[in-house]
This record gives C-alpha cells, sequence and structure tokens, in this order.
C-alpha cells in the first residue's frame, strides 16, 4: 500500500481517521507539528562486512514522534537488527552515526564461530557455508516464525531453532545458563564484555552514591580540586542508576534519581559545573510519565 501524501512510497504508518504513511512523510508532518528538525538527507542503505567477509545489507529508516525519534538499521526479515533511539531535539546526524558505529561493532562480535574442523561436529550448526558452534557469551533476536507459527531466533543474521541452540549449548552442559532480555537500542555484547550480575535496588544504588561521596567530600563540601576524580566516580554510579531505569520499575527509578538529585544539590563547592552536569544526566535518563 502506498503513502496517502507522496503516492510514491511504502506506507509504514497508519493513524486512525488521517490515513496511512511513509516514513518521511510522516516525520515531516510530525516534524512541522511540533516545530522539531529533521534529518531528512541520508544513505538510506548501508553495506558492512562481517569477520567472515559475508556482506550484510541494511536498510536504514528513521521514526519520528513527539517524544522519541528511532534509527533502525534492518537486515531483512531474517537478519539482524539494531536500533538507536534518541530524544527528537537531540542532533540526529550524531544518531545516525550511533547506528553506523552499532552496525559495525554488533558485526564484529559473532555469537556464532565457524570452525574449521573436516569432521562433523554433532552439537554444531550446520549450514551451507560450514558448521559454527556457540560462544559462551552472546546474543540473539526473538522472532516469530509465519511458516511454523513458533518462534526462533536470529543470532548473527542466521535464523536458529530452538532445538538447534540447545543443541549447540550442549557444549556447556553441567553449566548454569543465565539470561536476560533487552531493548534492540539498548548497548550491544562487544567483544571482550560479559554479563554479570548488578544489584539495581534502590538501597543499593543509594548507598553506592554515598560510599563514592565520602570519597572526595570534606564534611558536606566537595573542593574544586577533587571535582574532576568525584565526577568521574559517580558517572559509573549513575551507569548503575541507568540500568534501574531500563530494567526497573520506572517509580522506584524517578523517586531515586530524584533522591540523587537531592543528594547532590545539597553538597557545597567551590566549582564552576558541579552538580549541574551530573543532574542534566539523571533526567535526561530517568524515565518520563
Amino acid at each position: 500500500m502506498l503513502c496517502d501524501c507522496c503516492k510514491a512510497n511504502e506506507a509504514r504508518i497508519s493513524i486512525a481517521g488521517e490515513g496511512d504513511f511513509c516514513f518521511d512523510c510522516h516525520n515531516a508532518r510530525i516534524a512541522k507539528t511540533y516545530n522539531l528538525k529533521i534529518l531528512e538527507h541520508f544513505a538510506r542503505e548501508i553495506v558492512v562486512r562481517d569477520p567472515s567477509n559475508r556482506p550484510h545489507h541494511f536498510i536504514i529508516t528513521n521514526l519520528v514522534m513527539p517524544d522519541y525519534s528511532e534509527w533502525t538499521a534492518e537486515e531483512g526479515s531474517e537478519g539482524n537488527t539494531f536500533s538507536v533511539f534518541v530524544k527528537p531535539e537531540d542532533d540526529q546526524a550524531d544518531a545516525l552515526m550511533r547506528l553506523h558505529r552499532k552496525v559495525i561493532t554488533g558485526l564484529q562480535h559473532q555469537t556464532l564461530q565457524l570452525q574449521d574442523s573436516k569432521f562433523t561436529i554433532s552439537n554444531a550448526l550446520q549450514t551451507e557455508d560450514g558448521q559454527y558452534c556457540i560462544n559462551d557469551t552472546g546474543c540473539g533476536r526473538i522472532e516469530y516464525d509465519e511458516i511454523t507459527g513458533g518462534h526462533h531466533l536470529i543470532i548473527d543474521g542466521r535464523p536458529v531453532t530452538g532445538s538447534d541452540f540447545l543443541r549447540m549449548l550442549s557444549q556447556y552442559e553441567g553449566r548454569n545458563l543465565c539470561y536476560q532480555t533487552r531493548e534492540l537500542s539498548d548497548d550491544i555484547l562487544e567483544k571482550g564484555m560479559i554479563l554479570i550480575p548488578v544489584r539495581i535496588d534502590a538501597e543499593t544504588i543509594l548507598n553506592r552514591i554515598e560510599e563514592t561521596l565520602s570519597w572526595f567530600l570534606d564534611g558536606t563540601f566537595l573542593s574544586y580540586k577533587r571535582e574532576s576524580a568525584c565526577s568521574s566516580a559517580l558517572n559509573e554510579r549513575l551507569d548503575e542508576y541507568e540500568l534501574l531505569c531500563h530494567y526497573g520499575d520506572p517509580e522506584t527509578a524517578r523517586t531515586v534519581g530524584q533522591a540523587i538529585i537531592d543528594r547532590l544539590l545539597a553538597i557545597d563547592n567551590d566549582t564552576d559545573e558541579f552538580p549541574d552536569y551530573h543532574i542534566n544526566i539523571i533526567k535526561k535518563i530517568m524515565p518520563t510519565y
């Protein structure tokens, strides 16, 4: 179905009572209504090669809504998909570059490893271009299978059935399997990264904030001489707070965020930027109502 506005592109957005629109026409309507600046001219297709020199062809799209802008790179229905979420008022060119870097990074860190063995490996994934074993750390996307009516995984741009996935995991028999679902827009696993358990309850986060501040405060005062080191340490604590915002209860995240802001504002200091920079970060990542 073609867009009701341009009559040329495929309609991707349907708005009751108004019509069906392609991304470009929809974005232009939103930009005009809310006085937003959108990125109109950008490469709509990119090709990136993985470590095995396989080319991956991605279609780049941008969806603008009143409260967010989503940049997506899709490799087809059964290929890799990467996404970046930003606010509509953020630098969209920078968001697009982040998406490009995310695609490149994602393709460089493969969950499946091609085996050079001449013999058939019983717990490997058998494909036309070889047999693959699965790393002990990796990621995949859960997809609906229209043919079978069930679900399968997309790993490194390859469809993997549930039985194939379990068979590959059999090489780690006897170990525990920890899992975590994440949004497409979240950071991806890169080479050298692992998943580790992290406590994100309110008490733990606030206690760590207080512990970090105790390293640098003289009573209730922060000297400009210690501001740089204190800010760097606080950034690590705010990374933990961001995990609460992403995976925890939104109301708890808002309460904790406001508590951190109040604590930072209560600190006497002789610096130029503290704590404005950190407060802006908290407000940016804090869940909205």
